[in-house]
């Protein structure tokens, strides 16, 4: 089998997922040992070019991966950064669905944290789900990746236009009423969506199920949650749903409410 090579440094090892772009596998660098992820674009260049504009934007964040390299190489476009160990989605499955609260506060304070540093540097990440935030064993640190459909929300110092009748956008599970209903996206929509993250990840599971469930579901979602979550959930989700789409949230009001989960 042929040993592929990007940068002269980077091999690949096993696929580990795919998308509308193309392929992740998992890689490694030949000189250091350590793992990466390399996804390889063989359609065109638009998502994996977005993606990497994003992380250069991030560089000098914490909790957003190091970019590792990014180019084209023959009919190939690809995109290298860290590999980390699981997602939130399989940690969860691996704690059988259930964290205590301490973890819980700890993994919900830090996919929140992630959403605002995104939000201070004027991105929205448009696909808010559990798959796309990172656990690293050894630290316990969460990451925030796949940045393919994100964009800025502030363009020459103004903030984007609300547009309707859009396709929807990111995951139809963990997408916001106003996403399901064609508008456009602002971080009011990332903040719904982590809510529909943390109640899942308190719940188990989410009410819906089939498309045609999801947005008459959401609907009725705030008011049923009351009473199966905590008050504070409600209040951060709540929150989330009656602000505007140019509102600057209050972060600082939902770590209040994280913080008070019990």
């Amino acid at each position: 089998m042929t040993t592929i090579l990007i940068e002269r440094k980077y091999k690949l090892l096993e696929k580990i997922g795919e998308g509308g772009f193309g392929n992740i596998y998992k890689g490694i660098n030949i000189n250091t040992q350590k793992k990466v992820a390399i996804k390889i674009d063989n359609h065109n260049n638009i998502i994996l070019c977005n993606e990497a504009k994003i992380y250069k934007l991030l560089q000098n964040q914490f909790g957003f991966p190091i970019l590792r390299a990014y180019g084209k190489a023959g009919i190939y476009y690809y995109l290298v950064i860290d590999l980390f160990d699981y997602s939130i989605e399989k940690y969860f499955h691996l704690n059988n669905k259930s964290f205590g609260i301490i973890k819980f506060k700890n993994i919900c304070y830090q996919m929140l944290n992630r959403v605002e540093v995104l939000h201070s540097n004027n991105i929205i990440h448009r696909d808010i789900k559990p798959e796309n935030f990172v656990y690293e064993k050894k630290t316990g640190y969460i990451y925030l990746i796949d940045f393919g459909i994100s964009k800025m929300f502030i363009i020459n110092n103004k903030h984007i236009e609300l547009e309707e009748n859009k396709n929807l956008t990111g995951s139809e599970r963990y997408a916001s009423i106003h996403v399901h209903n064609g508008f456009s996206s602002s971080r009011r929509d990332d903040l719904i969506s982590l809510a529909y993250v943390i109640g899942y990840i308190l719940l188990g599971y989410l009410p819906w199920k089939n498309k045609k469930e999801k947005l008459k579901e959401k609907i009725n979602y705030s008011n049923s949650c009351k009473s199966l979550i905590s008050n504070n959930y409600y209040k951060f989700l709540s929150y989330c749903e009656d602000l505007d789409f140019y509102d600057s949230p209050n972060y600082q009001y939902l770590y209040s409410l994280l913080e008070n989960f019990s």
